[in-house]
């Protein structure tokens, strides 16, 4: 496998992660007795965050690598 397929499959892997993360804190929201759901909204935000950090430094190297 080389380096630009696996980098994309852990770009796909943080957003279904960031995805998951913010659907648990949706769902866990409606309980009555939930506590710490701030928790999985901050695991969701650094997973978006993290993936766009990537996205963002694979394509300035695909750029400057044309």
């Amino acid at each position: 496998m080389n380096k630009k397929r696996f980098n994309i499959i852990i770009e796909i892997a943080y957003i279904l992660m960031g995805i998951f993360c913010i659907v648990a804190g949706l769902t866990r929201t409606s309980e009555v007795s939930s506590q710490f759901v701030w928790v999985f909204y901050a695991l969701g935000i650094i997973c978006f965050a993290i993936f766009a950090v990537r996205f963002i430094s694979r394509r300035n190297m695909e750029k400057r690598n044309r």
